[in-house]
């Protein structure tokens, strides 16, 4: 026969009888109470606390800490994409045809400070900079016949980002584009343009691959057969 627990803090049948097991029929009560360590009871996992609503540090920005974090997913999958669409391209120069440059540069420094890839954006103040560590640039490379004969030159792969190039669709610009998208030295260099659809000079637009881009994601990644759907 299994012997009934004490009751460890006195309870009020104690109190009236004397007898310790007179109300004891187990660790309930009082009894349960005693197990305790901190409020909890040992070997059972400790709740976590539920966040409702906004979080604080994303106070003020008019995002929930779910769509923050719903928004960061995305990105983790939809950047990546563009990035390995860009490298594998049978061309040398790309066209991302999107409203919202911005967005496409932000989530490149993202990607390009996560993962180390060397990823570089043309400035008109600045030349060409890394987007990964800010403070790196390629002296002589603010004009931007300057800046594709570096890129032309280079041994080295990379992806060059370049916004608002209408107005640099002239010579001698469109020779060195038409040279980098020929070249077949095999080293990986991307000119990337990134902004409105351009009308491309002839010729040039057959050695061109477009790519069109939506600003913001639309649906969350789903899990199915083991890989991840957007």
């Amino acid at each position: 026969m299994q012997r009934q627990p004490l009751c460890v803090v006195p309870c009020k049948a104690f109190r009236e009888t004397g007898n310790p097991r007179a109300a004891c029929t187990g660790w309930t009560g009082h009894s349960q109470a005693s197990r305790q360590v901190g409020g909890y009871n040992p070997g059972e996992p400790r709740p976590q606390p539920v966040l409702r609503g906004r979080s604080p540090c994303m106070a003020g920005t008019g995002y929930t800490r779910a769509q923050s974090v719903e928004s960061s997913s995305a990105e983790a999958f939809v950047t990546p994409r563009l990035f390995d669409r860009i490298v594998q391209s049978p061309s040398n120069l790309v066209a991302i045809e999107t409203a919202d440059a911005a967005e496409v540069l932000d989530r490149m420094r993202n990607l390009a400070m996560r993962t180390g890839q060397s990823v570089y954006c043309w400035q008109e103040d600045a030349g060409i900079t890394s987007l990964r560590e800010r403070e790196v640039r390629v002296p002589g490379s603010k004009r931007v016949s300057d800046a594709l004969r570096y890129i032309l030159q280079s041994m080295q792969f990379g992806v060059y980002l370049f916004t608002d190039f209408d107005d640099h669709l002239r010579a001698p610009n469109i020779g060195l584009l038409r040279q980098i998208a020929r070249s077949t030295s095999g080293k990986g260099r991307k000119v990337v343009l990134v902004g409105a659809p351009m009308k491309m000079p002839d010729g040039l637009d057959l050695l061109l691959e477009r790519i069109a881009y939506e600003p913001g994601v639309k649906s969350r990644p789903q899990l199915r057969d083991g890989r991840w759907i957007t």
